[in-house]
């Protein structure tokens, strides 16, 4: 049997593409489904100053996170790992 990667025209990047497409939907939906679910609920300016202060503080760790990462795998500190036990270290 072949594999998909076998068969001629077969683009991974496509099925990646339909999977996310696909996920990002399905929360949009759950997003729209809860958001109307809630509709009658009051929130206070408590409740509305909390709401913003976890979107910005969960961005602001999102942003922290992906830049480390962006550093760490540009400037190769991710290839050190791989020669430590090599030359005798850890």
């Amino acid at each position: 049997m072949a594999t998909p990667q076998q068969k001629p025209g077969f683009k991974p990047w496509r099925m990646f593409a339909a999977v996310s497409a696909g996920v990002i939907l399905g929360f949009a939906g759950i997003g729209v489904y809860a958001w109307h679910e809630f509709a009658d609920v009051d929130l206070g300016p408590n409740g509305y100053l909390a709401f913003t202060l976890g979107a910005v503080g969960t961005a602001l760790l999102t942003i922290g996170l992906m830049m480390l990462l962006f550093f760490s795998a540009h400037r190769g500190y991710d290839e050190d790992i791989g020669r430590l036990g090599k030359d005798g270290g850890f």
